[in-house]
Parts: C-alpha cells; structure tokens; sequence
C-alpha cells in the first residue's frame, strides 16, 4: 500500500539490505512525505547518504532533523559523532 507509511519504511529496509539504494532512499523520502516525524527514516536516510552513497548534503539534513525529532535517541549520540566528521 503505497500510501502506508510503515509498509513503505519496511520496503525502503527491504531495499537497503538489498543493495537497491536508490529505491530505498526513494522509498524513506516518501515515508518523511506521509509522516514527517518518521525519525527511523530520516536516521535510514543519513546512514545512507554518509556510508554507502558518499551523499554528504543528504546525510547531513537527514541528520540533523533526526537529532531535532529525537534528541534522546539510543542512536543520537552516534549521529552526533557522524554530522561532525562529514
């Protein structure tokens, strides 16, 4: 169901693990589309625009909203680590 933001998410990991990169990032972008505080998709999305696209701009603007959703986060202190090194 293309407009389900949790089915979508699930595909966008699906397509990571696959190494389908574009259509997970395309697939996280429109999960953000349908819920904008979908911190898991925009932490999916700078894992990877940092570490396996070399897209520094699209990691460090899915970061930072990440670390403004959810400053408490388990992973918000290793995104911190992450956006000063890019």
């Amino acid at each position: 169901e293309p407009e389900n933001d949790k089915a979508t998410f699930l595909r966008g990991v699906a397509n990571q693990y696959l190494g389908q990169y574009a259509f997970a990032v395309n697939d996280y972008k429109k999960v953000i589309e349908l819920n904008p505080k979908a911190v898991n998709a925009y932490y999916n999305l700078g894992m990877l625009g940092a570490f396996i696209l070399n897209d520094r701009e699209q990691a460090r603007t899915a970061f930072e909203r990440f670390l403004a959703l959810a400053p408490n986060h388990p992973e918000a202190f290793g995104v911190t680590k992450i956006l000063s090194s890019l």
